[in-house]
């Protein structure tokens, strides 16, 4: 199925294809930077305004006695009659109508600035994570500017929902439901770009041989003969032609896992036990393992190249395909 999405797209397009991508991912580029400065040029504006002596207040007429008064809440400040504001408009602008305390104010740009640094983080980080800032083929980096677009509109959402200034509750719900929608194309947009990468090499495993021995990490075991196994979860799904592999361990003599945090040995757990439940929804789990040839005193890596298990010497040589 995504075989035959990516060959759509590619005739559909044609040799617009690359002109088109340019512009997404670039024209995503700039958005987010847009994203992440917007809300620092605001807060200095607003540190500026506030030194000045400036103050942002709602102004009306009241209905009882005729005069300008400023809205405070729901009396007037001259003859304290009753504004008559409706309920809608007073839901509208909760929070708005009152003057914010100096501590509130520290308070509230202390929030924004830890809430931009962190938003700054998890972006930079999520762009080297998902080779956004390297795309491989135009497809690829079509996708990642589909993505990078829908990370930029949650964050802009989400700061728009949860920050601590002028908003009422209506508002900020409706860019809570969007900030979710968002998320949602970031997710698929992620999974195509990586379906869509060219030339994908995943690195499953790095270990070296001493003698007779193999060692992963600070635990070692005894080799057969010159081969090691290796093996890994497979995932497949044939209707949208999604295929993983997952290292689990190396065998020889014995068995050692590779190292994994506790939340991803779970999820390895949890997708072997339910794997007929998986079965049954498309997607295969299945264990197996490789046989790979080695040589003593050497350091070498497992390395996943499309739908290929190779092996080679780290800082050197060329793959090779090991097959029991």
């Amino acid at each position: 199925m995504l075989p035959l999405l990516f060959q759509t797209l590619e005739q559909s397009f044609g040799s617009a294809l690359s002109p088109a991508a340019f512009v997404t991912y670039w024209g995503a580029v700039l958005l987010l930077a847009y994203t992440l400065a917007a809300p620092i040029y605001r807060m200095w504006i607003d540190y500026a305004t506030v030194r000045t002596g400036l103050e942002r207040q709602w102004i009306m007429i009241c209905p009882q006695c005729g005069e300008r008064t400023v809205v405070q809440g729901r009396r007037c400040a001259n003859c304290r009659g009753n504004l008559e504001i409706p309920l809608i408009v007073r839901l509208w602008h909760a929070g708005t109508m009152r003057r914010e305390s100096r501590l509130a104010r520290w308070i509230r740009w202390t929030i924004h600035g830890l809430a931009i640094t962190g938003f700054v983080a998890v972006s930079l980080v999520g762009m080297v994570m998902t080779g956004a800032l390297a795309p491989e083929g135009e497809l690829h980096r079509l996708f990642l500017g589909i993505a990078i677009t829908a990370w930029a509109a949650f964050g802009w959402l989400v700061g728009r929902a949860l920050h601590l200034g002028p908003g009422g509750p209506l508002g900020r719900l409706r860019d809570a439901v969007l900030a979710v929608a968002a998320i949602g194309i970031l997710a698929m947009a992620l999974f195509l770009a990586h379906m869509a990468r060219q030339n994908l090499e995943v690195t499953l495993v790095q270990f070296s041989t001493e003698g007779g021995m193999a060692r992963l990490a600070d635990q070692s075991l005894s080799l057969t003969g010159g081969e090691i196994e290796f093996e890994y979860l497979q995932l497949e799904h044939d209707l949208l032609g999604y295929h993983k592999i997952i290292g689990l361990a190396l065998q020889g003599q014995g068995r050692v896992p590779i190292p994994r945090r506790n939340l991803q040995q779970w999820i390895l757990r949890h997708l072997w036990e339910y794997a007929d439940t998986y079965a049954a929804r498309g997607l295969t789990v299945r264990r197996r393992t490789e046989r790979l040839r080695v040589e003593h005193d050497q350091a070498y890596e497992v390395v996943l190249r499309g739908r290929d298990i190779l092996t080679r010497r780290i800082g050197g040589g060329k793959p090779s395909v090991e097959r029991p």
